[in-house]
């Protein structure tokens, strides 16, 4: 379908969003402007129905090594490229107890985000943004994930890396709302 997803960039203007790449180059400057605002509502009360996106950068920490899990550590273990999505309470990446789509299946199972990415395109107004990390051969490595944006109908963030070699394990979150239910604020 013909969907649009937005988001503000700092005069105001408009851009269509797709997959992003993991670069992480954003001059330091606009960077700390846009942590700033995001700061700066933090406090304020989500009913004032903040207009626009909140970017969040995350980080992702590798601890799966020999000195955490010594029993049966692989010889060569690796992550696959972090995936991390925003999105309205209609999408659901993965639960524990549902039977997985092809996109996380794909993942869990090769490390591949193609369907997944298809599955987020399909979505259409479900989902707001997907940020592909990049592939970890020191499993306790730690990156930057590129930056994603969240907003008021699109505050859930879920994510999942598979771990290599196995058939089909894999680690991430499933549907962390960013906005706290007891102050409803971001």
């Amino acid at each position: 379908g013909n969907h649009h997803r937005h988001h503000h960039q700092g005069g105001g203007g408009r851009v269509g969003l797709g997959v992003v790449q993991a670069q992480f180059n954003e001059p330091p400057g606009q960077r700390r402007e846009q942590t700033f605002r995001v700061l700066e509502f933090e406090n304020g009360s989500i009913n004032q129905r903040f207009e626009g996106a909140l970017r969040y950068y995350c980080t992702f920490r590798g601890k799966w090594n020999k000195q955490r899990h010594p029993n049966d550590f692989p010889r060569s273990p690796s992550w696959s490229a972090p995936i991390m999505i925003s999105h309205s309470n209609g999408y659901r990446m993965w639960t524990g107890s549902e039977t997985a789509t092809l996109g996380i299946e794909s993942i869990a199972e090769e490390g591949f985000a193609t369907i997944i990415t298809n599955e987020f395109d399909n979505a259409g107004f479900e989902t707001l943004m997907m940020v592909i990390g990049e592939r970890m051969f020191n499993t306790s490595d730690s990156q930057h994930l590129p930056p994603i944006n969240v907003t008021f109908e699109h505050p859930w963030l879920s994510s999942m890396v598979k771990m290599t070699p196995s058939p089909d394990w894999f680690v991430g979150f499933s549907d962390f709302r960013s906005i706290a239910f007891d102050t409803e604020t971001y």
